[in-house]
């Protein structure tokens, strides 16, 4: 819902302005506003799109063009969806570069929804504004900021310009908290969270509306670092408009680089951990989050402890601002620094959600080939987490992807395209001319090499199209196999399809969990939406 209040307060200062704007513009500086949209009020500080939701408001007139000068600098560039403006143009709100870096910019944190142990002094943040490089240099992306950042701004004409104000101030703005989008459905569904993580953040027309309590997307847009959080990608101001329309929420992953020296190095220091809690906090209340999901992996045994208190402080800050806080683990496995590093008992308190990684099962870098995640290993993986975490808590993470392994003689692996694959044995049998024989392999055996690379779940579908006569349901695996004789090696897949994924969701449901997740959006077929996506997730 649009800040009433919010609404009425700037529109008050911007009328009471008026004089102010028409006595400087006497002297050809300054924009006029038009005596009819003085009347309507401004809209200030609010998306486009919900001007229909203040029907009283409207977005200023300029009666009277501003000079040159001052019109190029706060004037509005619309870019592929953007709304590109000057780093000058910012500072009539305050906002001024606080390092070389280009678009990071100071600002000061709201006052939290619940206590924290944040004081006012620590409230000062420096966070990074998406953009890109234009003619006049770096311009900042402000069409979602408009709220947060207190931004108005009026029309000239077509054009889209920012309101200035008499005079600049130097201190920096108090970030403005907006009701966050809503999502999902009233009520409880069978599946109450769906996740779907989407690291290629390029949002589609694919995605459809689940009618499930809390549809969640994850783009993979943070990461920490030795000099505190950034930003994965400059597409990361795209990433909310569509989904947040189709109901979503977003909780951005923040992973650790999977670098056990960066991450053992901010476990040990609290002033860059408050460093990173106040960025995310930061950027949740500029783009409207709705929580986080924390990716932090290959961490030092030693620092087991430091992890787990570590996020016992992110979710503490996250919940005041009213932010979800998910965390991602593997399966309980041997591995000091990929499983054991996980204190799950002791880190299930202060998260929302466990997000169980039920995939890898067997990984890219094993030495003999396997399945992703074959059923009876996901229900150990679910039971043995059940043990330590409560079962509501726990989302299982379900993969869209498998693995190709190919075992050969010949020293590279096969092609990307399907139709360049070699023949298979019995292909050439049969192609072979009247009598002939292949000849067969001679001399000392060369050591078989195995290649393995990824399969997603889009185009397993033609592989499998292509084999069906090699494929093979094992029944102990729960899984479709294939095993292909090429005459230039043996391809084994496991495969994930439809059957699976719906045992797997089914295992959710029956086991009392919190939800669902996918690795990863992108990897789906054309049918996933409105084949298992609409009859086993809502």
């Amino acid at each position: 819902m649009v800040n009433m209040i919010h609404i009425q307060r700037v529109a008050a200062l911007l009328l009471i302005s008026l004089s102010a704007f028409s006595y400087v513009a006497a002297a050809g500086n300054e924009p006029v506003l038009s005596s009819t949209a003085a009347k309507k009020t401004v809209l200030s500080a609010q998306r486009e799109g919900t001007i229909k939701e203040a029907a009283a408001f409207a977005v200023p007139v300029l009666e009277a063009p501003p000079s040159d000068a001052l019109a190029n600098e706060l004037k509005i560039t619309e870019d592929d969806g953007r709304w590109l403006v000057s780093g000058r143009a910012l500072e009539q709100y305050g906002l001024y570069q606080t390092t070389d870096k280009q678009g990071v910019y100071r600002m000061i944190l709201p006052a939290e929804t619940a206590p924290t142990d944040m004081t006012e002094s620590d409230r000062n943040v420096d966070l990074m504004l998406p953009g890109k490089e234009i003619r006049n240099g770096y311009a900042v992306d402000i069409r979602h900021l408009l709220g947060p950042l207190g931004i108005s701004y009026a029309l000239e004409g077509n054009e889209k310009r920012l309101l200035a104000f008499p005079e600049r101030g130097r201190v920096a703005p108090v970030l403005k908290r907006q009701q966050p989008p809503a999502f999902g459905k009233a009520g409880q569904s069978v599946l109450h969270t769906v996740l779907f993580w989407d690291p290629a953040m390029a949002e589609n027309d694919t995605v459809q509306r689940l009618d499930v309590t809390q549809p969640v997307i994850s783009p993979c847009a943070f990461r920490m670092t030795a000099a505190g959080i950034s930003l994965r990608s400059n597409e990361m101001d795209r990433v909310d408009g569509k989904y947040s329309e189709k109901g979503y929420a977003l909780w951005p992953l923040v992973d650790n680089g999977f670098d056990p020296d960066v991450t053992h190095n901010i476990l040990a220091d609290p002033r860059l951990q408050e460093k990173v809690i106040k960025e995310l906090v930061g950027y949740a209340v500029l783009y409207g989050f709705h929580g986080y999901n924390l990716d932090f992996e290959n961490i030092r045994y030693e620092d087991r402890d430091r992890l787990t208190a570590f996020v016992a402080k992110l979710a503490a800050a996250c919940h005041g601002w009213g932010l979800n806080v998910s965390m991602d683990i593997t399966p309980l496995s041997d591995s000091k620094e990929w499983s054991l590093v996980y204190d799950r008992q002791a880190l299930a308190p202060y998260l929302d959600y466990v997000v169980l990684m039920a995939y890898d099962q067997v990984g890219r870098t094993s030495s003999t080939a396997g399945p992703v995640a074959s059923y009876p290993w996901v229900v150990h993986s679910v039971e043995t987490l059940k043990a330590l975490v409560p079962a509501e808590k726990i989302i299982l993470g379900i993969p869209l992807y498998m693995r190709i392994w190919y075992e050969t003689d010949a020293n590279e692996n096969l092609p990307d395209a399907l139709d360049k694959w070699p023949k298979t044995v019995a292909e050439a049998k049969r192609d072979r001319p009247g009598n002939a024989m292949i000849a067969p392999n001679v001399g000392t055996r060369k050591e078989r090499k195995l290649f393995v690379r990824t399969l997603t779940l889009a185009d397993s579908k033609k592989l499998a199209e292509k084999y069906a006569a090699y494929l093979t349901w094992d029944e102990r695996l729960q899984l479709n196999y294939l095993e292909l004789p090429l005459v230039t090696g043996t391809v084994k897949i496991w495969f994930e399809d439809d059957k699976t994924l719906a045992a797997k969701r089914n295992l959710a449901v029956r086991e009392g969990l919190g939800g669902v997740a996918f690795w990863r959006k992108g990897f789906e077929d054309n049918g996933f939406w409105q084949g298992f996506a609409k009859h086993e997730l809502t």
